[in-house]
């Protein structure tokens, strides 16, 4: 038995390596970075585990109206999309963040994530960027329910399931606001000082990968980890 990134004994299947994403669905960087876990997914398949963790960057006291948030959004935008290629769409800006009465508050978000995990956890990725595509290309708002259900579809999640587990699953919000605490834990342990944060599990050994360069060339992580893997192995 192994304990994983999560803390969870598992069996010996989890003595993969692995590699955790720590993210926010509303987080414009994060948008910039998920392809690199794509990437490191179709090229290592189930010789590693991927794990996604969604941290709550925008919830409790960093929960804003989004005018508060305006002008860091709009610095940022144009930056990621600058460096990554990730478009921002004007339905985005118009809709989200030009509308006044938007609330920069991702818990729902991490709520959705969990509903995903409960019903189709092999599908984590897959439903993010989906959710990511729906905000910052179509414009859609993530704080409502209604917007998942197009989303979920694929993964056979019916309307019904997806609300209930939205609204009316307290274990699902417990584990929404356990996954926060052990993002933060798993971050001060490693050194990571925000998000989105990539850290590699070999064994025992927690390695924060840093990412900047990979925003560019998203593909350049699977060298990196492979490196990094050569080098255990040959100890």
């Amino acid at each position: 038995m192994h304990n994983n990134i999560l803390g969870v004994k598992a069996t010996m299947a989890v003595a993969k390596p692995e590699l955790c994403y720590i993210f926010d669905t509303l987080c414009g960087w994060c948008y910039g970075a998920t392809p690199i876990v794509k990437h490191a997914k179709d090229a290592f398949g189930d010789a590693m585990v991927i794990t996604l963790m969604h941290g709550g960057l925008f919830t409790g006291d960093n929960a804003h109206a989004m005018p508060d948030m305006r002008s860091i959004a709009l610095e940022h935008d144009k930056r990621i999309h600058e460096l990554t290629g990730q478009p921002f769409s004007d339905l985005y800006t118009k809709n989200l963040v030009m509308n006044d009465d938007m609330v920069h508050d991702s818990t729902p978000t991490a709520i959705a994530h969990h509903v995903i995990k409960r019903y189709a956890p092999a599908k984590l990725l897959d439903f993010l960027q989906a959710a990511q595509h729906a905000r910052f290309v179509e414009g859609k708002d993530l704080t409502n329910w209604s917007t998942y259900v197009p989303l979920v579809k694929p993964f056979s999640i019916t309307p019904k399931q997806f609300f209930d587990g939205f609204y009316n699953d307290d274990s699902i919000k417990a584990a929404v606001y356990e996954e926060f605490q052990k993002t933060h834990r798993l971050l001060s342990a490693v050194g990571g000082e925000g998000f989105p944060a990539f850290i590699l599990r070999i064994k025992n050994k927690l390695i924060l990968l840093p990412h900047g360069h990979f925003l560019k060339t998203p593909g350049d992580i699977v060298p990196r980890i492979r490196e990094i893997l050569d080098s255990y192995q040959s100890r």
